[in-house]
């Protein structure tokens, strides 16, 4: 078995950088118009240096929190993945919705190889409702966001 100092340097061998979150990750929290509050995390899987930047391989986590009224059975068919099959989820009458920015933070991480810390704001610019429920009965919605990324060298 290897070290996690030995597992360090193979990924570094490998082209990647390994980070470390420098504090509390936060969630981006948005309120609906139905009352529903959403919300919203990209999280970073790995970065991989290029030249003398950096990619970042990353996915988003949604998780909403809605009134009983708004519950119902849990869905039991897969969620859509492409953009014909969201179409055939959309509820109508939730299409595009307004929704309040609670708070949209910045997560800040330090790569171990040179101290290089990057800071990544994610926030929604779409949100609609479906006709799917989650395995506790609150509805699911697709959110579109975009991120930020700031890099900040090493001092």
């Amino acid at each position: 078995m290897i070290s996690i100092d030995e597992a360090d340097e193979k990924i570094k061998e490998y082209g990647y950088v390994n980070f470390e979150p420098t504090k509390n990750e936060k969630w981006s929290v948005y309120c609906l118009t139905d009352g529903t509050i959403l919300k919203l995390k990209l999280i970073p899987l790995k970065f991989i240096k290029k030249d003398d930047d950096y990619a970042v391989s990353a996915t988003a986590v949604m998780v909403s929190f809605s009134q009983s009224e708004l519950k119902g059975e849990p869905s039991t068919t897969p969620l859509p993945i492409t953009e014909a099959e969201k179409k055939g989820v959309l509820d109508k009458d939730k299409t595009n919705m307004t929704f309040d920015s609670i708070e949209e933070p910045w997560n800040e991480y330090k790569f171990t190889l040179d101290g290089t810390k990057v800071s990544i704001r994610t926030f929604a610019t779409e949100i609609s409702g479906t006709n799917k429920k989650d395995a506790y009965g609150d509805p699911i919605y697709l959110v579109t966001h975009q991120s930020i990324i700031q890099k900040h060298p090493a001092l």
